[in-house]
């Protein structure tokens, strides 16, 4: 006997607070639109949502150097290598001239908010992890040209100090959230 409600999972759902704004982004499994609803906090919040119909364009990857301004630490790693940064990439979501972090003011171990890209692609809304992986090592080509010392430390080094730097992101969450 069954009540007639399936088991499915909720729909994906991303909050964070924003100068005194609440946004939260949710996506629709079956529809796949993205609504986004904001509320000023300790407020009912608006009945207003921005609702994309074409997820592909509101979802980007952003490309930009990872070094001691963005992550404590990233450098110390760097450095043996010759390196002043290394090509990191970050997801965020944008409706017009807008660009909504949904990390921001969440603890990202990050000591600021990423404001300028190298270069930034509309991907889609469920892209894989293979997927991201391809379209990292697609524009590492392009940072070759922009830093040939990189191209000198090879790919396969690259990667390794990027999971050490993705590690050194997390060690700084974990700081950040002990002086909160």
């Amino acid at each position: 006997m069954t009540d007639g409600t399936t088991n499915r999972e909720p729909e994906p759902e991303n909050q964070v607070s924003y100068h005194g704004y609440l946004l939260k982004a949710t996506q629709n499994r079956e529809t796949k639109v993205w609504t986004v609803s904001y509320n000023l906090e300790g407020n009912p919040p608006f009945n207003s949502k921005i609702k994309w119909q074409n997820p592909k364009e509101a979802k980007n990857l952003g490309f930009y150097r990872l070094n001691d301004e963005i992550v404590t630490g990233a450098s110390s790693l760097l450095e043996p290598h010759g390196l002043n940064f290394i090509p990191q990439i970050h997801c965020f979501l944008e409706y017009g001239e807008f660009r909504v972090d949904l990390t921001e003011g969440n603890c990202n171990g990050k000591n600021k908010t990423i404001e300028a890209y190298d270069f930034v692609v509309r991907v889609s809304p469920d892209l894989t992890h293979l997927e991201e992986e391809q379209y990292y090592l697609s524009y590492l080509n392009r940072y070759f040209t922009i830093d040939p010392q990189l191209a000198i430390a090879g790919i396969p080094t690259i990667l390794k100090l990027l999971e050490a730097c993705n590690r050194q992101v997390k060690y700084q969450c974990s700081l950040m959230s002990l002086t909160r």
